[in-house]
């Protein structure tokens, strides 16, 4: 198929946005009517190269708008938080904008937590309101409850002082102080890390490691500690 230009998305009418976490190009949008709208973009370098049918609203979604949150899990699953706490799971099969879709709650009580996100495979984190890292895992991705064994436990402290939280793909997670320190986390033992072409300052230091699925905290490793006010 041939790729297409479309015209530049009227900010005003979306309520929210998110891009897929599997960096396959896939981007949602929610206007501010509750539809659910897809976009591929399959230029390169910035240029307006989408696939065909980007910009259309999703056949049969309506009533997006009501969610507390909205993220991506990563190869088209999509996680929704309600105002009543419920957590549901889509999954978009093709990701092509037809709308074929799975769908299901599976959680109860995800209000209650100051942020969520998923780091991919079905792990989804979320930070309470005294600043724990819970670690969560959707076994089927698909809707239908089944979490991994271990689910919900804490795997770290202290993440409620960060100004923001955000998932890097690969178990990586990012924060950003309120100082405007970049961290670098990452949910296995590494001791591989990479310079930002961005970073006004670089700095080791010695952390502790986290596990997804587990409470050990006793590994050592190297987070990344990037300046960039």
């Amino acid at each position: 198929m041939a790729a297409i230009t479309v015209q530049p998305i009227t900010v005003n009418t979306i309520k929210s946005a998110f891009a897929d976490i599997s960096g396959n190009g896939v981007i949602y949008t929610i206007t501010s009517e509750g539809s659910l709208k897809w976009y591929k973009y399959i230029g390169q370098n910035g240029d307006r190269t989408w696939a065909p049918g980007s910009g259309s609203v999703i056949p049969g979604t309506s009533g997006w708008q009501p969610f507390k949150s909205i993220f991506s899990g990563g190869n088209g699953v999509i996680y929704a938080i309600r105002t009543n706490g419920d957590l549901e799971c889509y999954k978009d099969i093709k990701q092509d904008g037809s709308g074929e879709f799975l769908s299901g709650t599976i959680g109860v009580g995800w209000s209650q937590f100051k942020q969520v996100f998923s780091g991919g495979n079905g792990v989804i984190y979320a930070i309470t309101s005294d600043g724990k890292l819970l670690w969560y895992r959707d076994k089927k991705q698909n809707g239908q409850q089944d979490w991994e064994y271990g689910t919900g436990k804490a795997i770290g402290n202290g993440w409620g002082n960060y100004k923001f939280v955000f998932p890097g793909g690969n178990g990586t997670i990012y924060a950003i102080t309120v100082d405007g320190d970049l961290l670098w986390f990452n949910s296995k033992y590494r001791t591989k890390t990479a310079r930002l072409v961005t970073a006004r300052f670089v700095a080791l230091r010695d952390s502790t490691a986290f596990y997804e699925g587990s409470q050990t905290q006793n590994e050592k490793c190297f987070w990344l500690c990037v300046h960039v006010s």
